[in-house]
C-alpha cells in the first residue's frame, strides 16, 4: 500500500506536466483601432480646409458574446485610459486624416462589438509664455578716490508681461464660419457598433471606425447638436501581419 501511495502523485505530476506541454498558453496579438471622417461629407457639409470640429474619444471597449470585455488603451504601454481629441475636420491633399486612437496587447479570442464614449471636447489647451517686457537700471555712481569704493546700489525694476494663447477645442467652424455647438441630454455619448473579429496570435488586428458628421449634427436653430455617430468600416483588417 505504502508503494502504491508514492507511486500515485508521482504519476499525478507526470500528467500535469503532460497536460502543460500539450496545451501551451496562448500568446497575444495587437488590436489597433483608428478613425477618420466620412468622406462624403466633404461635399455634403461643405467642409473646407481649416475647418474645425473637436470629438474627445475615450473608454474604448472590445466586448466578447458573454458581455465580458477587454479595454483598448491608447498605446502599447498603457495601463490607464486616455482622452482622445481629433479634429474630425481636419483635411490633407482634400482628405480626412486617419487617426489612430487604440494600440493594445489582446488575447486571441472572438469579439462581437466595439464600445467607446464620445463627447464634443470641453478643453481648452493654453500655452503661456513669460516674456521680460522691460528692465530699468538706476544710474551706477562709483568713487575710485575712496578707499574701498563707494558704489550705490544698482537696482533693476523688471516688468513680467503673460502672453496667453488659447485653443478653444469645444468649437464647430464649418464652411469657414464659426457656429454655436452643444450635446443636448437627449443625447448619448456611448457609441455601441456591433463587428465580429477575432484576434490571432502574433497578428495585428486592425479596426477603421468612420464618424459620420452628417448624421451626428443636428441644426437647432442657430445652434448645432452633436449626436456622435459612428460605424465600421468593411475595409478593416481582420488579421494582419
Amino acid at each position: 500500500m505504502n508503494n502504491l501511495l508514492k507511486i500515485i502523485p508521482i504519476s499525478l505530476l507526470l500528467f500535469i506536466m503532460g497536460c502543460q506541454a500539450l496545451f501551451p498558453s496562448p500568446k497575444p496579438g495587437i488590436i489597433t483601432v483608428k478613425v477618420t471622417t466620412e468622406p462624403s461629407a466633404l461635399d455634403s457639409l461643405g467642409i473646407i480646409d481649416r475647418d474645425v470640429f473637436f470629438v474627445k474619444i475615450n473608454d474604448i471597449r472590445a466586448y466578447r458574446s458573454n458581455e465580458d470585455y477587454a479595454i483598448i488603451y491608447d498605446s502599447l504601454g498603457a495601463y490607464s485610459d486616455a482622452d482622445r481629441i481629433i479634429n474630425t475636420f481636419k483635411l490633407l491633399n482634400d482628405t480626412f486624416v486617419v487617426y489612430e486612437i487604440g494600440r493594445t496587447w489582446f488575447p486571441p479570442e472572438e469579439f462581437v462589438e466595439i464600445r467607446l464614449s464620445a463627447y464634443i471636447s470641453p478643453v481648452v489647451d493654453t500655452t503661456i509664455d513669460t516674456v521680460i517686457a522691460e528692465i530699468e537700471t538706476t544710474e551706477v555712481w562709483v568713487d575710485t578716490t575712496q578707499t574701498p569704493w563707494d558704489t550705490i546700489n544698482v537696482i533693476c525694476d523688471t516688468t513680467y508681461t503673460i502672453d496667453t494663447v488659447e485653443t478653444e477645442s469645444n468649437v464647430l467652424i464649418l464652411g469657414g464660419i464659426r457656429c454655436p455647438l452643444e450635446m443636448p441630454d437627449t443625447a448619448s455619448p456611448l457609441v455601441s457598433l456591433p463587428d465580429t473579429f477575432n484576434i490571432q496570435e502574433h497578428d495585428t488586428t486592425q479596426i477603421l471606425l468612420i464618424f459620420d458628421p452628417v448624421a451626428s449634427l443636428k441644426r437647432k436653430l442657430d445652434t448645432y447638436q452633436f449626436f456622435p455617430t459612428f460605424r465600421v468600416s468593411e475595409s478593416s483588417s481582420r488579421s494582419s501581419p
